[in-house]
């Protein structure tokens, strides 16, 4: 189909074998993408990257020096960031009560701080404007029992999301605005 030739996309949380991030990153790549991979566990980064014919690279989202590190692989690697995917999770099912302070703090640096860092670092290595795309739950939105720290964390990112297209949506229009091959918008 080649939709996404001259694009290249990073797609992180992707160390897990057939997880939605590998679904994500190996569709990118039938449609013409350059392609890198990143998580924590580099043996099936590398053995995926080499299935698709991609990237692979070492990254933890709830440290920023991973995240900066991985922004510049990307470039370094392919050129640029078009397409930047936060596909990474983990899903406490647990009571409000039992929460612990530990298990809070690890979920909200897992699925709040972290995509917040992870766009920041994509945001700053797309120089020619690009798609962010983070993964999100139906928990968001919805109640669930023995849910609230990940409802929590998840329905946080997703009104940063909206804080960032906010912000930055209006700088992408004024590029694509004036373009010469583009329509005029009024």
């Amino acid at each position: 189909m080649g939709r996404l030739v001259g694009k290249a996309a990073v797609v992180l949380g992707a160390a897990g074998r057939g997880n939605m991030a590998q679904c994500i990153a190996k569709r990118f790549r039938e449609e013409g993408a350059q392609v890198l991979v990143a998580g924590r566990k580099m043996d099936e980064l590398q053995r995926f990257a080499r299935e698709i014919d991609g990237h692979a690279f070492p990254c933890d989202i709830t440290r920023t020096a991973d995240l900066d590190a991985l922004a510049k692989a990307t470039l370094d690697r392919m050129g640029s960031v078009t397409i930047a995917v936060n596909a990474t999770g983990w899903g406490l099912l647990k009571p409000y009560l039992e929460t612990t302070t530990e298990e809070l703090v690890r979920m909200t640096a897992l699925q709040f701080i972290g995509p917040f860092q992870f766009f920041q670092s994509m945001i700053r290595a797309m120089t020619g404007g690009g798609s962010l795309i983070q993964i999100s739950s139906a928990t968001a939105t919805i109640m669930l029992n023995d849910h609230a720290a990940y409802m929590g964390a998840k329905a946080g990112t997703d009104h940063v999301v909206r804080c960032i297209a906010n912000e930055f949506g209006k700088q992408a229009y004024a590029r694509i605005r004036f373009r010469r091959d583009s329509p005029k918008r009024p």
